[in-house]
């Protein structure tokens, strides 16, 4: 057995009936499934994704305390650094949202072991199980039978009120909340510098690039890039015709808001990870030094 695993922290979602339960107020079956009706929704397929993933995560628990493993579970809607403290490995039960923002909070090198909670609804991209093999594999882990992928990062020092530093799985985006505003910055890369107004920036390193950077027109391959970031420039003015600095590779970028109402999201969070840019404010940007240590078979 790994005797370093004594304790798991298990990340779950909120599945859709889970939301309108709460929003109807309401855990009566018969009304619940008259509500959807009413509203269009598809019960069947509701209920069906409910029972999916609360099974998934009935396997899981049974299988830590089948192996005496303690474990404690935290939504990932509501997660806080607290929730970290004391916790040797990190299982998010789901799909990529969730392991995604189990792991914005991972800054070590504990592992980090995801669980598919359905294989209808998720590509689990990130994800080493599900509940078909969960037992075999999490066996197999206790008996030091994995690899371990190590997922580069980028890391945001965010310079504002305070300084805080945060990493990414996927990217990091800084510019207007609402696409159709422009931003006013000035960014600096490497060696270059240039004043752009734009919707925004995209940053990811090379394992994070298939999300969204990859789906932007202009991205490139990272081939002879591994070690750095690349950024993208989103809906420039005038379609950056006098623009450097459109789409490049660095070590290290550093964005300057000229503006107020700018924003730092991380992984494309709304809530914990977004932080204000304001005039005068800056973040930089570099390839942090910790990966993510992801669990594989």
């Amino acid at each position: 057995m790994n005797k370093k695993i004594k304790k798991v922290l298990i990340i779950t979602k909120q599945v859709a009936l889970d939301y309108y339960k709460k929003e109807y107020k309401t855990k009566n079956p018969e009304k619940l499934k008259k509500i959807l009706k009413e509203k269009r929704l598809n019960a069947k397929e509701l209920l069906r994704e409910h029972n999916t993933h609360y099974n998934t995560l009935e396997i899981v628990k049974r299988t830590l305390a089948k192996n005496k493993i303690k474990y404690k579970i935290a939504t990932k809607s509501k997660l806080k650094p607290s929730d970290f403290k004391n916790i040797d490995l990190i299982m998010p039960v789901g799909g990529d949202g969730t392991f995604i923002e189990a792991s914005d909070y991972i800054y070590d090198s504990r592992l980090i072991f995801g669980v598919n909670s359905d294989l209808k609804r998720s590509k689990g991209f990130f994800m080493c199980a599900n509940s078909k093999n969960f037992k075999k594999l999490f066996k197999k882990f206790l008996q030091n039978k994995y690899k371990i992928q190590k997922f580069s990062r980028p890391e945001a020092m965010v310079y504002n009120e305070e300084t805080c530093r945060f990493l990414a799985v996927n990217d990091i985006f800084v510019g207007k909340p609402k696409s159709t505003q422009m931003a006013r910055y000035y960014i600096k890369t490497d060696n270059q510098s240039e004043y752009q107004q734009s919707s925004g920036i995209v940053i990811s390193s090379k394992d994070g690039a298939k999300a969204w950077l990859m789906n932007i027109k202009g991205s490139k391959s990272f081939k002879n890039h591994e070690k750095e970031l690349q950024f993208i420039n989103r809906e420039p003015k005038n379609m950056g015709k006098h623009y450097k600095l459109n789409q490049g590779f660095a070590k290290k970028i550093t964005i300057k808001s000229d503006d107020y109402n700018m924003i730092v999201s991380i992984d494309g969070s709304e809530g914990p990870f977004l932080f204000d840019l304001n005039k005068g404010h800056k973040v930089i940007i570099r390839l942090s030094k910790n990966p993510l240590r992801v669990v594989k078979f």
